[in-house]
């Protein structure tokens, strides 16, 4: 099931009580949570393949962007060579970095 973020009208139901307290509802039943994030992970690069999902500033000053396809690309190669290597749910891995684009 593809993900689909909302789309109607935010709305909000008030009810006031008489001790002055409001109670905020939405008058709409929950959405469908998605399967997993891998999936939206995935459906957002084949819909904005182009755009910037994260970036960090270089050595130089200038903005160092990934692109939503380039990592989605970047990680089915690591997935493929992690499979060549044995991974599996048998042989767990952990990996240890610190946050950077290139990590990410």
């Amino acid at each position: 099931m593809r993900y689909q973020p909302p789309s109607r009208i935010p709305a909000v139901d008030i009810e006031q009580r008489p001790s002055g307290e409001l109670i905020l509802t939405c008058p709409y039943s929950p959405m469908p949570a998605p399967a997993n994030m891998i999936d939206v992970f995935v459906q957002r690069a084949s819909e904005f393949g182009d755009r910037t999902l994260i970036a960090e500033r270089g050595i130089d000053g200038e903005w160092q962007h990934l692109r939503y396809g380039d990592a989605v690309e970047g990680c089915r190669r690591v997935a493929q060579w992690l499979l060549d290597q044995g991974a599996s749910v048998e042989r767990p891995l952990v990996i240890l970095s610190p946050s950077s684009r290139q990590h990410f």
